[in-house]
């Protein structure tokens, strides 16, 4: 990992030296905050270097990076990545790919996200429906929610290598809403191919689709960008991120029903899993009332329901005598912000309507 400017050097010159004599190819490098104005990532990887990454380091990002430049290299006589890659692009074909999620709001974004970017996508509920999909069907790459009841998506990983008969192994997204050291280590040992936090960045999930199959993205950052968001409109509301919602209502372009199923989808779970935390509450299942904040936590980000997500998120991270104390308030907290952050949504789905007629 380097930053070649930091030692008077320009990328070019320190990439010339350090892989000067590398005729194994065994020295990787990732550039740090590389000048895009000067070069475009494509120079940079033409340079020599492997991943760019700017500062601060996000940390799924570097797992990312460090699990793809320590991957197996290809040996002599094989086509190198890079030449598939190439190739692969000129294809420009869709992929199939499974997704399992727990949350109906969740695979109903997901999806659309890689139906956008051109993809062939099937849906199911948890990790069983998952192996039995496998079982019966080929598929180029997997998207898997970490935790989900039963069997979540490292068991689904490891007994779907222990039985598949055909290499190489399809690649794994796992997506979790614990951005947390032991969950990269588990997902490591598991042999994930790529780990993303939620809420779901659209732009992220393509590009990871795209790395770990050797296709290209689609769907540029800038399709996805919110161009009337400025300063004043970002503070307007604490409750919304008003990018996802823009994000949201460009992935229902030419689904007129998307974006209703998605909030009223997301409305109705979520007042189903406030009831059934009051109920744990009741019972003091401390466990049960975090696993369903969590549930919360992971599809009120994926709408721009930010506050809420973000109580959630405090919730997951209280200890069990914290909980003991101030479940009962944070669950109010919770409601309360829930029924403003549901008037929102519904006032932003009324506004998409009339928009588009």
């Amino acid at each position: 990992m380097c930053s070649p400017h930091n030692l008077g050097m320009s990328a070019n010159e320190f990439a010339r030296h350090a892989l000067e004599g590398n005729t194994h190819n065994t020295v990787s490098l990732i550039l740090l905050n590389p000048d895009l104005q000067t070069n475009t990532s494509e120079e940079f990887m033409e340079m020599g270097y492997s991943c760019l990454l700017r500062f601060p380091l996000d940390k799924t990002l570097l797992f990312n990076a460090l699990h793809g430049v320590m991957a197996p290299r290809p040996v002599s006589g094989v086509i190198s990545f890079k030449d598939h890659y190439e190739r692969s692009s000129m294809e420009k074909r869709g992929l199939r790919i499974l997704v399992a999620d727990d949350n109906g709001t969740n695979r109903k974004i997901i999806s659309r996200i890689l139906e956008h970017g051109g993809h062939k996508v099937e849906l199911v509920e948890d990790g069983e429906q998952a192996l039995d999909k496998l079982e019966h069907k080929r598929f180029d790459l997997m998207v898997l929610d970490m935790n989900m009841p039963q069997m979540g998506g490292l068991d689904v990983i490891k007994i779907h290598r222990a039985t598949a008969r055909h290499e190489p192994p399809t690649p794994v997204i796992i997506l979790t809403a614990n951005a947390t050291v032991e969950a990269m280590r588990e997902c490591e040992e598991a042999k994930v191919d790529a780990y993303l936090t939620k809420p779901v960045d659209a732009i992220t999930l393509l590009d990871t689709v795209a790395r770990l199959t050797a296709t290209t993205n689609r769907v540029d950052a800038a399709e996805l960008a919110n161009p009337n968001q400025n300063e004043e409109d970002s503070g307007r509301s604490s409750l919304i991120n008003e990018n996802t919602l823009h994000q949201l209502d460009l992935l229902g372009e030419g689904q007129n029903n998307f974006l209703q199923v998605v909030i009223h989808g997301f409305i109705s779970e979520t007042e189903k899993l406030l009831d059934a935390m009051r109920t744990a509450l009741n019972n003091q299942e401390y466990a049960t009332f975090k696993e369903l904040a969590h549930m919360i936590k992971g599809s009120s980000g994926n709408v721009g329901a930010e506050a809420l997500h973000r109580i959630c998120r405090d919730m997951m991270q209280s200890s069990h005598a914290e909980l003991q104390a101030n479940a009962g308030d944070m669950l109010k907290q919770a409601q309360t912000c829930f029924k403003s952050t549901r008037m929102l949504l519904i006032q932003h789905l009324g506004a998409s309507s009339r928009a588009s007629l």
